[in-house]
């Protein structure tokens, strides 16, 4: 069996996760981006992938998404 597991997109549609909450085509998602990817480095996770000396955004090399996923409301839920 496993030992850890990867579910930041289960639990990314909940009301308790942050993100943007958007309509799309007539049905509600939230926006969801990993670690990794061009958005969150952007905004300040460049350290963690080693590329904080890197001034342009056009030479980050992004090894996340970013999406959205469907909104699932309360977690309780």
């Amino acid at each position: 069996g496993a030992h850890s597991v990867m579910i930041g997109s289960i639990f990314a549609g909940t009301d308790e996760s942050p993100g943007e909450m958007i309509l799309y085509q007539g049905r509600s998602y939230k926006v969801y981006r990993g670690m990794g990817s061009l958005g969150a480095m952007k905004e300040g996770g460049r350290d963690r992938y080693f590329q904080d000396d890197i001034e342009e955004d056009a030479k980050l090399v992004p090894e996340g998404i970013e999406g959205r996923v469907p909104y699932k409301g309360p977690l309780s839920s």
